[in-house]
C-alpha cells in the first residue's frame, strides 16, 4: 500500500465514523498540515 492509498483509507475510515465526506480543500490542508509535521525541525543551537 502507497502512502496516497493508505491517506485515502485513513480519510475513509474517518470519514465513516463520522458520517461525513471530506471536501477536496479538507483533504488538501490535511495533507499540507501532515507535510509540514513530518518536516525535519531544526534544533536551536
Amino acid at each position: 500500500m502507497n502512502q496516497k492509498q493508505l491517506e485515502d483509507s485513513i480519510f475513509e475510515a474517518i470519514s465513516d465514523a463520522i458520517e461525513r465526506v471530506w471536501t477536496i480543500e479538507e483533504k488538501q490542508l490535511i495533507q499540507n498540515d501532515s507535510e509540514l509535521l513530518s518536516l525535519p525541525k531544526r534544533v536551536a543551537k
